[in-house]
């Protein structure tokens, strides 16, 4: 069996799961944020990242510079 043929068989049977599909982009908002707490902590950036994520922690840092009058 071909990995196409396997991977669209593999597609039909989980489609309809909702938690699987849930389970799989609450792992994928875990990478991110992951990434994005390296690239923050040793500065060093990619070419290209994720921008909501970034807009998420500039907004949180905001926040936190606002709540504490810096």
């Amino acid at each position: 069996m071909t990995s196409k043929k396997k991977y669209d068989e593999l597609l039909t049977n989980f489609c309809g799961n909702r938690e699987l599909i849930e389970l799989l982009y609450e792992c994928i908002l875990d990478e991110e944020e992951s990434r994005e707490a390296l690239y923050r902590a040793t500065g060093a950036y990619p070419e290209r990242r994720c921008l909501l994520m970034k807009l998420k922690y500039d907004l949180l840092e905001k926040r936190e510079e606002l709540t504490n009058g810096r």
